[in-house]
Order: C-alpha cells, then structure tokens, then sequence
C-alpha cells in the first residue's frame, strides 16, 4: 500500500507523518514487550511494557462511544526491506505482507482498537520511524521529558 508522508526534524532525528486506517495499521505491526527473567537479573525481549488487558477493555469500549477519538500518533518502526520511498520523500510504499512494523508507540490504543470490533471508523496519525535502530526507538518510547518540570536549582 501507498501513503503520503510529511517528513519532519527534531533534535531527535528526521521522522515521517501518516495517516492510515486502522485496521492496516494492526496487520502490519506487532508489540515485542520486555520481559524479565529473575533467575538471571536481566531483561530481554524488546521496549514494551507488558500489555495491561484492563487498559486494552477500557480503550475498545471507548471505541464505542460516539465521542471516541485518536488523534496523537502511533509510533512505527519499519526496516528498510519493508518500505520504498518515491524520490522526494512524501510518498511510502510498503512491500510484503506480515507484521513487519515494529510498535514504538500506541501498542494498548491498537490492541484496544482490535478488540472494539470498530476499526472501519478510524484512521490513525502514524509516525514512522525508517530504519531506525533498537536503541533509537527505545528512546523515543520513553514518557515524555517535555511534561517533567525543570529543577530551578543552580
């Protein structure tokens, strides 16, 4: 499939807006939480938090009602075997099949999605990462530092 893309900078790095309908959004992507392993102190796995099946209802009854809206973005990462952008940068091309997109951002609102049974009324804001590293995306899933106040301490 085909989307137009917006690119954007942040100090962070160069990033591409989306917009796509949901239910594509799911087939393509899959969540691969961290899971901790106590006999050997260390974690493994990839950068998200073990899906909260409560959080998961709650957003798929919200899907229900008439006010239900998504407008913050979901955060993809997608490899570049899986993608081709035309020559200016405002067009993507995704190849193949599968859960080729990895879930940076948004893995409770899109399982909450799947569960509503409501896709066909949503099309979702998409931030993709292309080609980005582990490391990159794990550090854009992290809270936002924006929101934490500053200490006013010297």
């Amino acid at each position: 499939m085909k989307f137009r893309l917006t690119p954007f900078s942040q100090p962070a790095g160069d990033f591409h807006l989306a917009v796509m309908p949901a239910g594509y959004v799911i087939d393509i992507s899959t969540a691969d939480p961290r899971q901790y392993d106590p006999d050997r102190f260390r974690s493994t796995g990839g950068i998200q938090r073990t899906l909260s099946e409560s959080r998961v209802r709650e957003i798929a009854d919200y899907c229900g009602t008439p006010d239900s809206a998504f407008p913050t973005a979901v955060i993809l990462a997608v490899g570049g075997e899986h993608y081709r952008l035309n020559d200016d940068g405002t067009e993507v091309e995704f190849a193949g099949t599968g859960k080729f997109a990895n879930i940076v951002d948004g893995q409770h609102r899109l399982a909450g999605l799947a569960k509503s049974g409501n896709l066909e009324r949503f099309h979702l804001p998409v931030v993709l990462l292309l080609d980005a590293t582990l490391e990159e995306q794990a550090l854009l899933s992290q809270p936002s530092m924006a929101s934490r106040p500053r200490s006013t301490r010297p």
